[in-house]
């Protein structure tokens, strides 16, 4: 069963990337215990909440601007010669059973919040999209073991690998070390524009049911 499907919408003009159901390995059980927002005697607070709106789009554009390095390697190997820029994708929604908290502390009146996707059952917590990019590109290619071990590349799974090699890694394919973007050369030479490179015609969900698992 294929892992994901990447879409293009004209509309929006992005790639959406959904990830199947089937491509996940997050338990239901796996969320934050304190999700009281009662104060302390000080007027602190301390507790998760499922997150708001503007931190679920930051992090799934954010993911979308990441592993969209990986559609682009399966275009690729398809021979499909159509190229999203990373700033127009994301992920539709997290995987199966995966939701974003929303850590509030100190005053109750301006709490400080920050976000954590809670849901694998290998790791308990991702505090950023970077930190759950290389993981959720392993649930992408269905989750594909090595030696016994997983074959997962984040620093959690793999903790011989640092964040800031990780996050060096990702920044350096999506600012162009191996990706294409707008304006930059093409193999015969020419140079783009920076007009989105999507024919508005083409239905883009013919083309890019990928299973990455049996890729190749």
């Amino acid at each position: 069963m294929p892992c994901y499907t990447a879409i293009y919408h004209p509309a929006a003009n992005a790639l959406a990337i959904s990830i199947h159901e089937g491509a996940t390995d997050a338990v239901s059980d796996n969320r934050p215990e304190n999700t009281s927002p009662q104060p302390n005697a000080q007027g602190k607070v301390d507790y998760f909440a499922e997150s708001e709106s503007d931190k679920l789009s930051h992090w799934k554009k954010k993911l979308g601007e990441t592993v969209v390095s990986l559609v682009r390697e399966d275009f690729d190997r398809r021979g499909i010669g159509i190229w999203p820029r990373y700033e127009q994708a994301l992920v539709v929604d997290f995987p199966k059973d995966y939701k974003l908290y929303v850590h509030k502390s100190g005053d109750r009146h301006v709490p400080r919040g920050d976000a954590y996707l809670f849901g694998s059952h290998y790791v308990h917590v991702f505090r950023s999209p970077e930190e759950f990019t290389p993981h959720l590109k392993w649930l992408m290619r269905g989750s594909p073991m090595k030696d016994g071990r997983r074959d997962c590349h984040c620093k959690y799974c793999d903790p011989s690998r640092t964040q800031t090699e990780i996050s060096r890694e990702l920044h350096h394919k999506k600012d162009g070390g191996g990706g294409r973007k707008g304006g930059g050369k093409r193999k015969d030479g020419t140079r783009g524009t920076k007009k989105s490179q999507f024919p508005s015609d083409i239905p883009f969900k013919d083309y890019t049911k990928l299973n990455t698992g049996t890729a190749s």
